[in-house]
């Protein structure tokens, strides 16, 4: 069953972003907390899949779970 998350997604991502809006976006700074955050994410992924060839093999299995729907 998808999610209204993944229908919003689904729904919205496939829009285009004009070219103002987009570099409007893109000029907002993101905060401590954001940046603390992807840090985080970032040192997960890391200890997850320490090497190229663990993080090549979720890549692999995460496009097809995408590809499967």
């Amino acid at each position: 069953m998808r999610s209204a998350v993944q229908a919003w997604s689904e729904a919205h991502l496939r829009e285009r972003l004009p070219a103002d809006e987009f570099a409007r976006l893109l000029a907002i700074p993101l905060t401590a907390d954001e940046i603390a955050e992807v840090a985080a994410l970032v040192t997960w992924f890391e200890r997850r899949y320490p090497t190229a060839r663990a993080r090549f093999a979720y890549v692999r299995r995460a496009l097809a779970r995408r590809r499967r729907g």
